[in-house]
Parts: C-alpha cells; structure tokens; sequence
C-alpha cells in the first residue's frame, strides 16, 4: 500500500519462487527472509528515487506458504506434511501417524540446515511424551527420523518366521 497513491497501491501480490516481487516504479525486490519493516524502508527508498517526494509504505503479508517437515524412519506412514503454525517433534511424528513396534523412540534426531551446513540433534521422545523432557519445535525443511531398535528388529523377525519354522520342523526339514 503507498499511502494517497491508489496507482502504486496492489491489492495482492504474489511473491515468486525465488522469493522476490516485481514491483511498478520499483522493480524486482527480495523479499524472503526479510521483515515487512525491510521490505516497506525499501520501497519507500526507491520511489524516493525519482518518483515520489515521501512515500509512506505498507506492507501486509496476508498469507504465507505452508512450511514442511519430512518424518522418516520407523513411523507408521513417512511423508512430507504441511505445518500449519508452531510443530513440536512430537505434532511432526503425530503427523506420521506415530511411530512403530520396532521404533526406538529414545532416539528420535531432526536433522536442519543451519548456515549451509546440516545439523541433526537426537531427542528421546519417550521422555518428551512423559513431559521428563521438553518436546523442540520443529522449523520448515527439517528431517525428523525416527531410529528403528535392532534388537526389536530381530525379535519381530524372528516372530514372523515363527510359523514357517513350525511347519519346517513338522515336516522333517
């Protein structure tokens, strides 16, 4: 919005992939990652630049994109899912469906990009479900992985092979 300047004025305007808007006047401005203070102080400068002698700038986001977290490991069902406001680690392996019989929910990592370099912290989700531990927030982009126990792993393999053992060994085999 620029104040008394109904030409310059958009009532909508979308931001494009690479996180910029095209502007009358104005031009091509980035604008993800910035506050709506950043982005009003600098198209105020540049149509001060020849265009206008004190503009007053507005800017109102009116809807962001959904952000994503990607949950993987052993959980019911991996995917990618929208996050709509604040996620806890617990919401994100919520989304999933929960985790399964052969999770190890004491080791439970999220993995994030932080300065151009992938960090990844582990959480015991038993303990966070028990409120022995805070449960983190989880930011747009993150990987959650839920480790799968080996020993559980063993143990339901051999149970499921239980039942041909039997009839192997009735047969004589």
């Amino acid at each position: 919005i620029v104040f008394q300047v109904r030409e310059l004025t958009l009532e909508k305007i979308q931001v494009d992939s690479s996180g910029q808007l095209n502007l009358p006047l104005v031009g091509r401005i980035q604008v993800a990652g910035r506050t709506t203070d950043e982005v009003q102080d600098e198209v105020a400068a540049r149509l001060r630049n020849g265009y206008l002698r004190s503009p007053q700038v507005t800017v109102i986001v009116s809807e962001r994109a959904p952000e994503k977290v990607t949950v993987q490991g052993a959980v019911n069902h991996a995917g990618v899912f929208e996050m709509h406001g604040r996620t806890s680690l617990a919401e994100a392996v919520a989304m999933a469906q929960g985790t399964t019989r052969t999770s190890d929910p004491r080791h439970v990592a999220i993995v994030r990009v932080v300065n151009g370099q992938r960090q990844a912290a582990v959480f015991d989700l038993e303990a966070i479900n028990y409120g022995r531990a805070p449960n983190p927030e989880i930011l747009g982009d993150d990987v959650v992985f839920v480790a799968d126990s080996r020993s559980r792993v063993m143990w339901r393999n051999v149970i499921e092979a239980l039942p041909v053992l039997t009839v192997l060994s009735y047969l004589g085999v």
